[in-house]
């Protein structure tokens, strides 16, 4: 079940081959790299490929579950 997702909503699904890869991602979503390059590509680039430009402003608003996260690593570390 997804909560707190509404009209134009995309979900996804990211596969992390390793302990390392889940902290790297991790730390890029903390500081805000994640979602600044998602929405560069994503957004952006997108926008100027198709020369489109919005009526309203597009943002992407990037949300990764911490206690979810933890699982995951757990996983990938072998200790789940």
């Amino acid at each position: 079940m997804f909560v707190n997702t509404a009209k134009g909503s995309i979900i996804s699904t990211f596969r992390l081959s390793s302990e390392k890869a889940a902290k790297e991602l991790w730390e890029m979503y903390s500081v805000g790299k994640f979602q600044s390059t998602l929405q560069e590509v994503l957004v952006e680039n997108t926008l100027k490929e198709d020369q489109k430009v919005p009526e309203k402003p597009m943002a992407l608003k990037l949300s990764l579950g911490e206690d979810r996260f933890h699982q995951i690593q757990k996983k990938l570390a072998g200790k789940f």
